[in-house]
């Protein structure tokens, strides 16, 4: 996927790609979403409508991150999720605890290294002083 320029500001960006999209299969929502410097991390979940043979709606959940940008004073996006194995490991650990394990495995254990990685070096920081 490429990158879309369709944005005046940050915010707007931000509420445009967390807002709740409604179709005929389903409904698709934002449930918890941060921003960790330029990257907007989000944990979504699908609820697709009751067809033949279920007994009642059913649910997925998955892990987004947008890469955000400006460019000529328009905010722009490249969307990518969990199951694409983004080279971006800032995603907040409690949402690989909101979303199933069978996603990324791989991607998972880099995202707990960054952080392991993170406090290492806060402790050492300390240390220092």
């Amino acid at each position: 996927m490429g990158w879309y320029y369709e944005h005046g500001s940050r915010a707007d960006l931000i509420a445009d790609r967390i807002k709740p999209q409604h179709g005929d299969r389903g409904t698709r929502r934002a449930i918890r979403h941060c921003c960790v410097g330029n990257v907007l991390w989000t944990v979504w979940e699908r609820e697709i409508k009751v067809s033949a043979g279920l007994d009642g709606p059913c649910s997925t959940r998955w892990i987004g991150c947008d890469l955000m940008e400006c460019r000529g004073g328009d905010w722009g996006y490249k969307p990518m999720c969990e199951e694409m194995g983004p080279y971006y490991y800032s995603c907040p650990l409690s949402y690989l605890a909101m979303v199933p394990t069978n996603q990324n495995k791989d991607w998972r254990e880099d995202v707990r290294l960054h952080h392991a990685r993170r406090q290492q070096r806060k402790r050492k920081e300390k240390m220092t002083y």
